[in-house]
């Protein structure tokens, strides 16, 4: 299979399975977990990879990186894209305190654990960055499943008003955090800092360059299929630089997003136009978190990340709601709502792989079991908890 040949069918499959997901409303909360959390596709990956069948071979893969790198750049748009500073003084201090302490909290307790119990117990080497990839890519929250339950329950948005602030804010915190990250690792690897810092400068000058050129642009009203390709073509040269430097591929598409929010004129109309593509964008990350995949893990790391993730997260959820203090505390434990990861976790550890070409195969594989597992286990919680308190 040539290389257009693949990418065509993949965006068949993308473009088809996008249609199949939002047609599936179905209450076997097990069904449900699978079809959101991606897990058929991820395996259709593996089974067109290399390891495989090898449609898809390691050529083909390789020269597709910057299709697959154009995709992570589409979910940090996104992200970038609803953030919008005069937006932001609409939600309570209290969201924001609640959301970057269970963020930081969770972080800091699942790569302490994993540090220390890894390196003092079972004397397993592990390298420092790709340790504070994982620790990261398990901080972040799925935001899929509170939208699940809220459309398939029509949950008052009172009850789930916390849970949807949260799943977003800190995915915002996720790719501001791999970027520090990649920026901090950049600084080991290059022999000069001024190069390193060169290089970062650089990278943020195209996304703020980008997100000009695309409000001068649409000064004038545009087709939708003007719009699209302008969007396009601009995210392409941002992720581009971003590849080509070294640098973190979500956290410049972010910020790309994030400045054409706030200096063009009405974005929703933008959003809307766009948000379409969401769902084939992140069924085709799926599939290329597929054929990535290794199989060949150390299942005592895996196993032990599951438990650690749950136990940081609980723990970062009953610190972040007791630091609220008793008038701002919401009612109850929200609990397991919080362990399931979504999609941003695996792009975390895509980019960081894209960038370093996986210095750890192996953390694709545990993100995607926990990510399977707990995701459902969250989205089993949240029906019973939410529905609950209608």
């Amino acid at each position: 299979m040539t290389s257009l040949l693949s990418i065509v069918v993949l965006v068949l499959l993308a473009y088809t399975g996008s249609r199949f997901i939002l047609k599936w409303k179905i209450q076997n909360t097990f069904l449900k977990s699978i079809a959101f959390t991606g897990i058929i596709y991820i395996t259709l990956g593996y089974l067109l990879s290399s390891k495989a069948l090898n449609i898809v071979t390691v050529e083909i893969t390789e020269q597709l990186k910057i299709v697959f790198a154009l995709v992570l750049g589409w979910a940090g748009f996104l992200i970038g894209l609803q953030t919008k500073f005069s937006g932001l003084k609409r939600f309570p201090v209290k969201y924001y305190r609640y959301s970057a302490l269970g963020f930081l909290i969770g972080f800091a307790v699942t790569f302490l654990l994993l540090y220390g119990i890894l390196n003092k117990w079972l004397l397993y080497t592990i390298d420092f960055h790709s340790l504070l990839i994982l620790s990261l890519a398990g901080a972040v929250t799925s935001p899929i499943m509170v939208a699940v339950v809220v459309r398939d329950h029509r949950v008052q948005a009172r009850l789930s008003h916390l849970l949807q602030f949260n799943a977003a804010f800190d995915n915002l915190l996720g790719v501001l955090m791999i970027g520090i990250i990649v920026l901090a690792n950049a600084f080991l690897v290059q022999d000069s800092v001024y190069l390193t810092v060169l290089h970062g400068i650089i990278v943020l000058a195209v996304s703020i360059v980008a997100a000009g050129i695309y409000a001068s642009l649409t000064k004038e009203k545009i087709s939708a299929e003007e719009n699209f390709l302008y969007v396009i073509g601009l995210l392409l040269f941002v992720v581009g630089s971003a590849l080509y430097f070294g640098m973190s591929i979500l956290l410049a598409s972010m910020i790309f997003g994030i400045v054409t929010a706030n200096i063009s004129g009405d974005t929703r109309r933008l959003y809307q136009n766009i948000q379409q593509l969401e769902k084939p964008m992140y069924i085709l990350l799926l599939i290329f978190a597929g054929l990535n995949l290794h199989l060949d893990v150390n299942y005592t790391l895996l196993f032990l990340f599951f438990l650690v993730h749950i136990f940081a997260k609980l723990i970062a959820e009953y610190t972040a709601n007791y630091s609220l203090g008793r008038e701002e505390r919401h009612e109850g434990w929200l609990g397991f709502g919080n362990i399931g990861m979504g999609g941003l976790s695996l792009a975390i550890i895509l980019d960081f792989n894209l960038i370093y070409g996986g210095p750890f195969p192996e953390l694709l594989l545990i993100i995607i079991t926990a990510l399977f597992f707990q995701d459902g286990i969250a989205l089993q919680y949240l029906e019973k908890r939410l529905i609950k308190e209608k």
